[in-house]
């Protein structure tokens, strides 16, 4: 039995011309067990094979063949980190492109107009139905999610919030804000979805200082000491989620109802970790009751619970909340499988 295939053969099993196969072979991707010197036949192995999937694949996940020919272990990081900031520019452009024509009910999203005055970080002091309210001294403290927000110079936008403009504030969800600064207190008015006014939030400015995304960022040391675990060590699939404050008390009980964004996750003995979400798979490192997720310069606590002789995993979720505010909402609990 032959141990290797001709140019038509495995032009028909990896599904690509032979024009293309000699183009690959011209700019140095491929190259041929063996050319045969008197008929000029070309042979191909199982190498050769594995190398056009390989190809197949990351054209199609946008790399260049200048960039294919080059590949190594940096080139996927580099490559989301380019992605990324061209999806940051994209954005920004419709952004741009939308705020002279997008119109939501009765309220037309206006051009970039500068507000020094806005800019800089805030503080969550209160929430209320207007500011008369709150000089009457009637405002109520909550526990909200908007605790700190930041105005970036030039109308930047971050975490949930799309852009700003003078005397307004958009989020990417369809909500919108109006804002009024009196001295050192902003006047926070949201509207909802059906433009109807909500809620008036009441802010404290922390400073004036012209801040970056990167400044805002609540980033953990990842590299942390590898340490064993292996009681952790298997599958786990989602099970609930929970309010953060319930960890210490999680006695099985369940909360979520489905539609979870993790959807399982495992452990292997070499201190590797694959969590599976609704769009992506994320692969991590973990030491000792700690989740090293390096793409988001988080580090999830874990711990396991025993509950009626079930074991629960419950994991620290540190979503763009935590990254912009420092705050953790809830924790994902998996039962083992």
């Amino acid at each position: 039995m032959k141990d290797f295939l001709r140019i038509g053969e495995i032009s028909s099993l990896c599904k690509i011309s032979i024009k293309t196969l000699r183009f690959y072979e011209e700019k140095g991707l491929i190259k041929p067990i063996e050319v045969d010197p008197f008929t000029g036949y070309r042979h191909y192995d199982e190498e050769n094979v594995k190398t056009i999937y390989k190809i197949q694949f990351l054209k199609e996940a946008g790399f260049s063949l200048d960039e294919i020919k080059n590949f190594d272990e940096n080139s996927l990081s580099k490559k989301v980190k380019d992605l990324k900031k061209e999806i940051k520019n994209f954005k920004k452009r419709i952004s741009l492109i939308s705020s002279y024509s997008k119109v939501k009910g009765d309220i037309e999203m206006k051009p970039f107009i500068n507000d020094e005055n806005a800019i800089g970080k805030w503080k969550y002091d209160c929430s209320c139905n207007s500011k008369e309210e709150y000089l009457k001294g009637e405002g109520i403290k909550e526990d909200i999610a908007l605790s700190e927000i930041c105005f970036l110079p030039e109308g930047e936008g971050y975490w949930v919030f799309d852009r700003w403009t003078k005397g307004e504030l958009y989020s990417y969800n369809g909500i919108y804000y109006t804002y009024e600064i009196d001295g050192d207190t902003m006047f926070l008015t949201c509207f909802g979805l059906d433009h109807k006014k909500e809620i008036c939030l009441v802010y404290k400015r922390v400073d004036n200082k012209k801040h970056t995304i990167g400044d805002l960022k609540h980033v953990d040391n990842v590299n942390l000491p590898i340490e064993k675990d292996e009681k952790v060590v298997g599958f786990w699939n989602t099970y609930d989620y929970i309010p953060y404050k319930m960890k210490n008390d999680y006695q099985g009980e369940k909360l979520l109802k489905g539609d979870e964004y993790v959807t399982s996750i495992i452990f292997t003995p070499d201190n590797k970790c694959i969590m599976q979400t609704k769009d992506k798979i994320s692969s991590m490192k973990y030491s000792n009751g700690k989740l090293l997720f390096e793409d988001w310069e988080a580090v999830l606590d874990y711990k396991i619970k025993i509950v009626d002789g079930e074991e629960y995993l419950i994991l620290d979720w540190k979503s763009g909340d935590y990254t912009y505010t420092g705050r953790i909402n809830g924790c994902y609990v998996f039962k083992r499988a």
